[in-house]
C-alpha cells in the first residue's frame, strides 16, 4: 500500500506596504492605482490564487491604515520605528505569524507568479534551509522570500546590530537558498512613476498568467 503524502505544511503570507516610497515621491505605493486598482490589491489577488493554498494573508502598513484594512485582511504595523523598510514588516510579521512558515512579497509587484509559494517552498524542503528567496536570470529578488517563523530570533539580532538593514546581506547571513524563476518581467516592480508607466506599457502588449 502507498503512503499517503504528507500535507505541505500551512503558511502565513505577508503583503509588504509600509515603506516610505520616497522613490514615488512619498506616495504609499500599495495605493497608487494601476489597471484601475491599487497595486496592493492586484498583489493580493495574487496570492489568494497561489497554487499552494496560504492559511493567511495579513498585510504590513504604516498609514493609511483604513483603506489597508478595507482589503478584508489584518493589517500589522512595524513594531519597530522610523519605517525600517522591508526587514521592519518581515520582523512585525514573524511576531503575528501562527503557522510554520511565513510567506513575504512587496506590494509594488502586481504580477508575480501564481506558482511562487509553490516553488519557494520545494526550494526550502531540498534544501534544508530556513528561508528561500526568488532569483531570475536579471536579478535576486530578495523581497519574495519564505522562511520559517523561527528565524525571527536571527532577525532580531541582526536588525540589533547599527546599521544593518540590508535585505539581501541578513538572507545570506541566514543561510538562504535561492529558488530560481526564468521570467523577470513577473517581478517587474513599479518603485518609480516612470517603472508604473513601463509596466502599463508592457502588460498592454502581453499576456500575463
Amino acid at each position: 500500500m502507498t503512503a499517503a503524502l504528507s500535507a505541505p505544511p500551512a503558511i502565513t503570507a505577508v503583503l509588504l506596504c509600509g515603506g516610505r516610497a520616497s522613490r514615488m515621491g512619498g506616495r504609499d505605493k500599495g495605493l497608487i492605482e494601476w489597471q484601475g486598482q491599487p497595486l496592493a490589491q492586484h498583489a493580493l489577488r495574487r496570492l489568494r490564487r497561489q497554487s499552494l493554498p496560504l492559511a493567511r494573508i495579513a498585510i504590513s502598513a504604516n498609514r493609511n491604515l483604513a483603506a489597508y484594512a478595507a482589503f478584508g485582511c489584518p493589517v500589522w504595523t512595524d513594531v519597530i520605528a522610523d519605517f525600517p523598510g522591508p526587514l521592519g514588516g518581515i520582523f512585525t510579521a514573524l511576531g503575528h505569524c501562527s503557522t510554520p512558515l511565513l510567506l513575504a512579497v512587496p506590494c509594488d509587484v502586481p504580477l508575480f507568479p501564481r506558482t511562487l509559494c509553490a516553488r519557494l517552498l520545494a526550494a526550502m524542503q531540498r534544501s534544508g534551509a530556513p528561508l528561500a528567496v526568488a532569483t531570475t536570470p536579471g536579478a535576486l529578488q530578495p523581497v519574495f522570500c519564505l522562511m520559517q517563523r523561527n528565524v525571527r530570533g536571527n532577525l532580531a539580532a541582526y536588525l540589533e546590530a547599527a546599521g544593518k538593514h540590508g535585505v539581501r546581506r541578513w538572507q545570506q547571513q541566514c543561510g538562504a537558498v535561492l529558488a530560481p524563476f526564468k521570467s523577470d518581467a513577473m517581478f517587474t516592480g513599479c518603485n518609480t512613476p516612470h517603472e508604473l508607466a513601463a509596466l502599463t506599457a508592457t502588460h498592454a502588449s502581453r499576456s500575463f498568467i
